[in-house]
């Protein structure tokens, strides 16, 4: 089954059902929808949304 990101978030499809199911993930763009995307999460923290974590020390 052939599914895009947004659907499974939406939950309009189903995501992995199993362990065994496979996820390709193609994140080929713009260098604009990659400088949106980054964009994101810290216009989200900045309204109090989501979690900030260490990735390393």
């Amino acid at each position: 089954m052939r599914a895009e990101l947004r659907q499974v978030v939406k939950g309009a499809r189903p995501g992995r059902r199993d362990a065994a199911e496979i996820v390709v993930f193609d994140s080929t763009g713009t260098a604009v929808q990659d400088v949106a995307a980054a964009g994101r999460p810290s216009r989200g923290r900045t309204r109090g949304h989501g979690l900030a974590v260490a990735l390393w020390d």
